[in-house]
């Protein structure tokens, strides 16, 4: 039985910022057993670019086979008003549908709360540093995030009472080359603030760059914010102060809240979330400070604060057990701890499987979290922790730093595994000729990535997508290429309306699927479906990309080499007849007389055509050529043109002089046919002489028609003698 389908509508897969969604919609569908479908197109409201082409994608969802849809709303209306995106919610108005990171009263949302969030970053500003010039970075006008995060701005400023002169906004669209282009305007104006604000950390980064390249160091070191805590803003020097969404369990809380509107549990959703500030090194704190500063120096032990100390964690491991679903190892390490501290196990017992539960990816987040609760309960409790405990929580420190390494080495050695496969695929597509050629380059390297499920679907033929109207997607696809848990499926066809084939679904567990649009620009070849893998996520764009470049490419050369064949079609074909013209046919003699074949030669003059252009016109004298030239190329086995104005050549296969005869007998009775019905004022009529090609009786073609000439003008003479066309 088929699982129940929600979809999702969103512009990228392939940053962080919508990685920590996805990653949250997945795991929740995955345990209520949705299937999702995600439908990955562009952005909307842009005018040019791959984007726009891009949203044909979304034409694809079908909202009879789906319970739901979630839109990413935030980054999908970056460039959009709310009418253009209500214009476009029209076409899914009958099914329930939940919008992630965008704040509208008409619609059921789950965002994080940008007002109170931006307003936490600038307080800690105010109240830690006491910066009084404050430049803002802002987001896209149109984007409901990047609005409520200027709007706290701007209140924050008047609260403060800054003067006007001391605070300014720079435009910026969330991202970095934007923000490139606001701190270029900051210098230009040689107006330096204490400290720049960025509604993003995408624009962040962009501040740190612009920075870093500045030969004034008095501008190199200004301190700046961002906003998302995206995983590379702990990469950069200085790391950045951040606010941090949190978007997996908002991602979480959106099937979870769509599945109470599917169930009509809930006719509503608003949903706020709070973001979390992080403070770091950027905004012009000391991080060092601010993680020793909080740790008290012990200088002597005390046996009754260790005995408190060993009740109060006695109580933390009861309270973790009943709230957290990995209970189990936390107690586990909770006891191992309590009994190093007693003395029943040796020093350093209780670190050694903290470090071997660390490496745990599942369980690393719970570990954080609860050892920050056993610290922060401690201190807060005794103001001061024995000298062993404090050794145990700086060996922790530790642990995450050494465990932070590791990752990073292994993020790094996938990166580069699947940039090596990403950089010879795209060099072996380069040479490819045909189709089948590219889909043999994809099972070369395909493996090389994550992906368990990965499958192009190609139209019958390339479509174009016209903005000024809705793309209308044919009635088949068909499957060329898959590949489904390291085995190759055969292609075959199936009804577009499905979106995913049946025969691809896993039957065994909820899966998430990508579906992205396979395309150049307006030029519409099919689509790609795979799996969400956070390794291969990155390159997955840069892959689809270069499987549509090839097609462009190999489209463009079959286009080229069609209208290369029609142009040596018009160079060899007489356009009033669309018979062969002379160069045709001796190009046509050449070829059959190479190879040694023999074959029969009749040429033909028009009787009378002048007469015809003179009594009724060139236009009724092109009528009668072209009804000549249709009745010998109706009545002979062979290639025939016009070879003059009035002047016709027909080759025709190997035959006898019997053969011959009853040609020319079936041209003189369709002329008397045609003549017969076809209500004119004259008659139509031609004058025949033939020849036969055989090997060695001729050294060319001139000669062979000599000896056709001769009997023609022998014809023509006959039937001015007696009135009479016979042979």
């Amino acid at each position: 039985m088929r699982r129940s389908v929600i979809g999702v509508v969103l512009p990228t897969v392939d940053q962080y910022y919508q990685r920590d969604l996805l990653e949250g919609i997945s795991e929740m569908a995955e345990e209520l057993e949705y299937d999702i479908f995600y439908f990955c197109g562009g952005q909307l409201g842009l005018q040019d670019g791959n984007d726009v082409y891009n949203n044909a994608i979304y034409q694809l969802i079908q909202t009879d086979d789906l319970v739901g849809l979630i839109f990413v709303s935030g980054t999908l209306t970056n460039h959009c008003g709310k009418d253009v995106f209500d214009n476009f919610l029209g076409l899914f108005r009958d099914i329930p549908s939940v919008h992630l990171t965008y704040e509208d009263e008409t619609k059921n949302c789950i965002f994080v709360d940008n007002y109170k969030s931006m307003v936490k970053v600038i307080d800690h500003l105010f109240i830690d540093h006491d910066y009084n010039r404050y430049a803002f970075i802002s987001g896209p006008e149109s984007n409901s995030e990047a609005i409520r995060r200027k709007e706290a701005f701007l209140d924050c400023m008047k609260e403060q009472k800054i003067d006007k002169e001391n605070y300014r906004v720079y435009s910026g669209d969330f991202s970095k080359e934007s923000a490139h282009g606001a701190f270029r305007e900051i210098v230009k104006e040689n107006w330096k603030p204490d400290v720049i604000l960025c509604a993003n950390d995408e624009m962040a980064i962009g501040v740190s760059e612009s920075m870093s390249v500045m030969d004034d160091m008095s501008w190199r070191h200004i301190p700046f914010t961002g906003f998302d805590n995206i995983d590379n803003a702990t990469t950069f020097s200085p790391s950045f102060t951040t606010l941090e969404q949190p978007l997996f369990d908002m991602g979480k809380s959106a099937v979870s809240a769509l599945t109470l509107l599917i169930e009509g549990k809930l006719k509503k959703i608003s949903l706020p979330h709070s973001g979390q500030l992080k403070v770091r090194e950027s905004c012009g704190c000391n991080h060092f400070k601010n993680i020793l500063g909080r740790l008290p120096v012990i200088t002597s032990s005390n046996e009754n604060i260790t005995n408190n100390l060993l009740n109060t964690l006695y109580g933390l491991d009861g309270l973790a057990g009943r709230k957290t679903s990995q209970a189990y190892s936390f107690h586990e390490l909770i006891t191992f701890l309590l009994e190093e501290l007693n003395q029943e196990k040796e020093p350093g017992y209780f670190l050694g499987y903290l470090q071997k539960y660390y490496s745990n990816e599942v369980l690393r987040p719970v570990i954080e979290d609860q050892m920050a609760t056993v610290k922060e309960t401690l201190i807060s409790t005794y103001g001061m922790l024995p000298s062993y405990v404090l050794e145990i929580f700086i060996q922790f420190e530790k642990i995450k730093a050494s465990q932070g390494i590791k990752d990073l080495r292994m993020s790094n050695y996938d990166f580069n595994t699947v940039f090596y496969y990403s950089s010879e695929m795209i060099r072996a597509l380069i040479g490819v000729t045909d189709t089948e050629s590219v889909f043999k380059v994809i099972k070369e390297y395909i493996s090389g990535y994550d992906f368990n499920h990965f499958y192009v679907c190609l139209f019958e033929e390339v479509l174009f997508n016209e903005l000024d109207r809705a793309f209308v997607y044919p009635e088949k696809t068909e499957l060329r290429f898959g590949y489904q848990n390291g085995e190759w499926i055969e292609p075959f066809a199936f009804e577009t309306k499905v979106m995913i084939p049946q025969a691809l679904i896993s039957h065994e567990k909820a899966e998430s699927y990508i579906i992205y649009p396979l395309n150049y620009r307006s030029s519409f070849f099919g689509y790609i479906i795979c799996d969400l893998e956070a390794t291969a996520s990155p390159f997955l764009d840069i892959l689809r990309r270069e499987i549509a470049n090839t097609l462009e490419r190999l489209y463009i050369q079959q286009e080229l080499d069609r209208y290369n064949q029609y142009l040596s079609e018009l160079s060899i074909r007489d356009s009033l007849t669309e018979l062969y013209n002379r160069r045709g046919m001796r190009d046509y003699f050449s070829e059959i007389s190479s190879e040694g074949k023999e074959f029969g030669i009749i040429v033909g003059d028009m009787n009378n055509l002048k007469v015809i252009n003179d009594s009724y016109g060139h236009n009724e004298g092109d009528v009668a050529i072209r009804a000549i030239g249709n009745i010998l190329n109706t009545s002979i086995d062979g290639r025939v043109g016009r070879v003059g104005g009035d002047e016709f050549m027909c080759l025709l296969n190997p035959l006898g002089e019997q053969d011959m005869h009853q040609v020319l007998d079936e041209i003189q009775k369709k002329i008397k046919l045609y003549n017969e019905h076809a209500d004119k004022d004259y008659d139509i009529s031609i004058a025949i002489g033939y020849s036969y090609w055989t090997i060695g009786q001729f050294e060319s073609l001139d000669q062979a028609l000599d000896v056709a000439d001769a009997m023609l003008y022998k014809h023509k003479k006959r039937y001015k003698e007696t009135g009479e066309w016979r042979f």
